[in-house]
């Protein structure tokens, strides 16, 4: 549900102001916080942390700015013309994001590798339910990353991110929803409309465990579980990296789209920055993110409600083994070259 047009307006009143203002500033300012940061970084040996965290926030504020002008010139060239705007407005969701995400990787000197399990991404005329772990806001930008242009992406967000001016006016041109914490059926709803009429080329992204996941808010949900008696106490201790899913969305989206191919999106490295503060404090300079997507087909996903929880319950496991099995290894080959 959208908000009513005056609060809307006068929250990107409110974002766009600040981010235009912080982006002028940050380049601006550039040459005196180069020189600053620059050289407390030298004297503290921290590999240009405190640069490389003004640099993607320069790119950041700046893909704001620009797409949010292309926003208003695409919303000005096709007026009424809705499947023109949405193409542009879907090649705009594209570009900001692929944009963000490289700029990340190359200032931060990020190793990435991405891979199929099956060795190729599912053929371009299916649909998608797209299933991904959730530590980071970085890690929003990967499904786009892996199935765009082939694939259009519907989003489940929550709300908060309608501050961010590009997700709040062109998030909301597409069909994407932004869900509150804890609205319970009125929310599940809300999703399970994303994959009302889902096109061929389509597919809707949820984020299964609801919320980022770290080991504090493990150990939270973990407790009420326990506080509570909830049998699925047992099944989230058996979690090391993940939360149990949360299965209303899932369900609701199956059930509104049984022919649609299910992707479980998993990766590793980016647990390192949950905060901007990780950002600042340098933990991911030369990371490793290793990304995997598997391609469940949809006869092979139970439409029964009962068993498709069964069958979501035991993908998590799996992914939280695959997970483990990254984190080892690379522990152990950072040991080795320790």
């Amino acid at each position: 549900m959208r908000d009513p047009l005056p609060r809307r307006w006068l929250r990107r009143l409110v974002t766009t102001s600040c981010v235009s203002g912080l982006a002028l500033a940050l380049w601006a300012l550039a040459p005196l916080w180069l020189l600053v940061l620059g050289s407390y970084d030298l004297l503290a040996g921290r590999r240009g942390a405190s640069v490389r965290c003004l640099a993607v926030l320069t790119v950041f504020t700046t893909m704001s700015v620009l797409g949010l002008i292309a926003a208003l010139a695409v919303w000005i060239a096709c007026g009424r013309r809705h499947r023109r705007r949405e193409a542009l407005d879907y090649a705009l969701q594209e570009r900001w994001a692929k944009t963000l995400h490289r700029g990340l990787v190359w200032i931060y000197g990020i190793r990435l590798s991405e891979r199929w399990s099956s060795g190729a991404p599912p053929a371009p005329d299916r649909r998608l339910l797209v299933l991904e772990r959730h530590t980071s806001v970085a890690d929003t930008l990967l499904p786009i990353q892996l199935l765009y242009p082939a694939f259009r992406l519907r989003y489940v967000m929550k709300r908060e991110l309608l501050w961010d001016p590009c997700l709040d006016v062109i998030g909301q041109r597409l069909p994407n929803a932004f869900v509150e914490r804890g609205a319970g059926e009125r929310d599940v709803t809300l999703v399970a409309d994303l994959a009302r009429d889902l096109p061929p080329g389509a597919g809707v992204l949820i984020f299964p465990e609801g919320t980022r996941c770290t080991p504090a808010r493990r150990a939270q949900v973990l407790g009420k579980l326990r506080e509570r008696g909830d049998p699925r106490a047992d099944y989230a201790a058996r979690l090391r990296h993940l939360l149990p899913p949360r299965r209303g969305g899932v369900l609701a989206l199956r059930q509104r789209a049984p022919d649609a191919d299910v992707v479980v999106v998993g990766h590793t490295g980016y647990e390192k920055v949950r905060t901007l503060g990780d950002l600042w404090g340098g933990s991911l300079i030369g990371a490793q993110v290793s990304v995997c997507a598997w391609v469940h087909p949809a006869a092979d996903v139970p439409r029964d409600p009962e068993a498709c929880s069964a069958w979501l319950d035991a993908r998590w496991l799996e992914l939280d083994a695959w997970i483990d099995a990254q984190t080892r290894q690379r522990e152990a080959v950072a040991a080795a070259c320790g």
